[in-house]
């Protein structure tokens, strides 16, 4: 099994070193801030949202 995924989000265990964006993202959902998201096709912002979600959720 690969363990670079990158057509879903399979988890933390598969979520490599994007801490501090996601500490960012966390702090803004708390806080009721708005905030865009954007970057270049294919890097991950849509699975940096899902990760980003399922660590709120804990």
């Amino acid at each position: 099994m690969n363990p670079f995924v990158t057509n879903t989000y399979r988890g933390p265990a598969y979520f490599i070193d994007r801490k501090s964006e996601t500490e960012i993202l966390i702090n803004a959902v708390k806080n009721d801030r708005n905030l865009t998201l954007f970057s270049h096709r294919r890097l991950g912002k849509t699975i940096l949202l899902h990760h980003t979600f399922s660590a709120l959720s804990k």
